[in-house]
């Protein structure tokens, strides 16, 4: 039987708490077997290579390492999950950063201050859609967690069916918000709204 959603709220709290210390090995195996995952999913569908995935996961991992001890746990101020986003988006932008030509720099002063500056010619390396991939990958990782647990507890008869059907129709609507367009106040909404039924 899985923990009451008070006591899985201590349990994450808790376990961000033992990740400050880098040597609780136990720790960093639960964080890495709860994470790698998303972290693996949200690269893949962001248009990387499996390969490309894996050192996104290699080097998140190895940044909230670095980083844990900066995270602290209020709601108020942002969530884990955001924090984590974060710096998955700098690992997925930092790989498709590897794919770019490495051009030498131009020496060429110019006087024109009409045109766009290099900076602005060069487009972002992350798809502008990275929150709504974060998003529907951070849902199929709960989706899975959840149906893990629902497996150990629920029926060996009538179960697999019931989750095979339940696994469709949240795919369909995944697919169906991959697909839509949505602004920037949509987005918001939708974000507001998913944070408060995770609590």
């Amino acid at each position: 039987m899985s923990a009451p959603p008070d006591a899985q709220k201590k349990t994450r709290s808790s376990l961000l708490a033992r990740l400050k210390d880098w040597r609780d090995n136990d720790s960093w195996q639960t964080f890495f077997d709860t994470y790698w995952s998303l972290i693996y999913g949200t690269a893949i569908k962001s248009g990387l290579t499996p390969p490309e995935a894996e050192d996104v996961v290699q080097e998140t991992v190895f940044t909230v390492v670095k980083r844990i001890n900066e995270f602290h746990y209020d709601r108020a101020k942002g969530t884990f999950r955001g924090w984590l986003g974060k710096i998955i988006r700098s690992r997925i932008a930092d790989q498709f950063r590897k794919r770019l030509p490495v051009k030498p720099p131009s020496v060429r002063p110019s006087s024109d201050t009409s045109r766009t500056s290099t900076t602005r010619r060069i487009p972002d390396p992350v798809p502008v859609n990275f929150y709504t991939v974060y998003d529907l990958a951070w849902r199929e990782h709960l989706r899975e967690k959840a149906l893990e647990l629902l497996k150990e507890e629920g029926s060996s008869i009538a179960f697999p069916a019931t989750i095979e059907q339940v696994h469709d129709d949240m795919e369909q609507v995944a697919n169906r918000l991959a697909d839509a367009k949505a602004d920037e106040i949509t987005v918001g909404i939708e974000e507001d709204i998913v944070a408060a039924l995770e609590e």
